[in-house]
């Protein structure tokens, strides 16, 4: 039984750029709410985690609100299977997927703003209501 959540041990350093640079008040945020960003962005492309697996958090810090989120990962595929959705493991692995490819999604905004975090920033938000509308509404 696993006890963490899983990244590529290549996204260390980016995390930390990000923590040294404080982009989007990182210096705010948990671990657990940045990789949820990770996953939120990487949803349509999941990716299975190349390298190297890091312990990025523990299982222990997860809320069943967290849980439910995880869940829903696995409910908005085409093959939806209610049993699959109840499996943490299986939930658990499908969100590492989803994050792998959202560090490269993120790491491609943050470059693609050159700096300029206010862009970054209305950029982020508006690709989260395109993620919000096409998966919640």
């Amino acid at each position: 039984m696993r006890d963490r959540i899983y990244i590529n041990f290549n996204h260390r350093s980016f995390l930390k750029y990000m923590d040294e640079q404080n982009i989007l008040g990182f210096h705010l945020v948990n671990k657990k709410d940045i990789f949820l960003l990770a996953v939120a962005l990487g949803l349509k492309e999941p990716k299975d985690i190349a390298g190297k697996k890091d312990g990025y958090f523990l299982l222990k810090d997860v809320k069943s609100s967290d849980r439910a989120y995880f869940a829903s990962i696995l409910l908005g595929k085409k093959d939806r299977d209610v049993d699959k959705c109840s499996n943490d493991e299986i939930n658990y692995d499908e969100s590492e997927r989803c994050a792998e490819a959202g560090f490269n999604i993120l790491k491609k905004k943050i470059d693609d703003a050159n700096g300029n975090e206010e862009l970054l920033l209305k950029r982020l938000l508006s690709d989260l209501d395109l993620l919000y509308e096409a998966n919640i509404k």
